[in-house]
């Protein structure tokens, strides 16, 4: 069982300081599920619980150039991302 104190140790780690639930465990010292339990505990939407992809700042350039040439291959898409940052 979890204290109260290390409850909100996990949720400020995660809320504030936005860490990952394997590094919110190894410095609390305890499980990462422990962690993932306590946090889905306290509602937090398992978008919270997961950090953003790499490619998400490329989603609208992908889905718009996907639907202007949509015979493009995904290696060039790929491609045109690499050289946009």
């Amino acid at each position: 069982m979890i204290d109260a104190e290390t409850t909100a140790l996990i949720l400020r780690l995660a809320q504030v300081e936005r860490w990952p639930v394997g590094t919110i465990a190894v410095q609390v010292g305890v499980h990462h599920d422990a962690v993932t339990r306590v946090l889905r505990d306290a509602g937090l939407p398992k978008a919270c619980l997961t950090r953003p992809a790499r490619i998400d700042r490329f989603v609208p350039f992908v889905l718009e150039t996907w639907a202007k040439y949509s015979r493009l291959r995904a290696s060039r898409l790929y491609q045109m991302c690499v050289e946009r940052g």
